[in-house]
């Protein structure tokens, strides 16, 4: 699964053109990809409609600074359903 939700990830960061080469799971959210609050936010809306969860706000105040945390948060609200 991790390699879904990180391809989706890269993908989505592709399409909104925060940057150009490929993400590494090592690089922060926001110090490396360039995403803000809302750029967060956007890809939590698009996470939760492609893999059928939900997020909540806290969840990504509280946890996420690299793409591998964010994998692994998603990962975990797949596995609970």
């Amino acid at each position: 699964m991790t390699t879904e939700v990180f391809s989706f990830i890269n993908d989505f960061v592709h399409e909104h053109e925060y940057i150009e080469r490929d993400i590494t799971l090592q690089d922060q959210l926001k110090a490396d990809i360039g995403l803000d609050s809302l750029g967060v936010l956007t890809l939590a809306d698009a996470l939760e409609e492609e893999f059928e969860i939900s997020i909540e706000f806290q969840d990504l105040t509280e946890t996420p600074n690299t793409v591998n945390e964010l994998v692994g948060l998603i990962e975990s609200k797949i596995g609970k359903q």
